[in-house]
């Protein structure tokens, strides 16, 4: 029984060590520590906030369907038709 425990305990361990030397973090990304890291490039979503007091501005090839008619009035990014076929 004791050695069976023991031969768990090495493999563990192992194990371990295999997952520390592989250079992959637990988000299960590669690690950039030589060489860069790639950047991620987020693509504008549909129904972001826009206007409102601040006029915050759509992303390219959406504009703002605003939710009201008076100054100030926020509303959601929306494709553009006119441009987006």
């Amino acid at each position: 029984m004791n050695k069976n425990i023991f031969v768990l305990l090495i493999i563990a361990i192992l194990a371990t060590i295999m997952y520390l030397i592989s250079g992959i973090t637990p988000t299960n990304k590669i690690a950039c520590e030589f060489s860069p890291c790639p950047t991620i490039v987020k693509k504008p979503e549909q129904g972001k906030f826009c206007g409102g007091i601040a006029g915050i501005k759509c992303p390219k090839g959406f504009v703002c369907k605003y939710s009201g008619n008076y100054p100030d009035a926020g509303g959601t990014c929306v494709k553009n038709w006119l441009t987006n076929f």
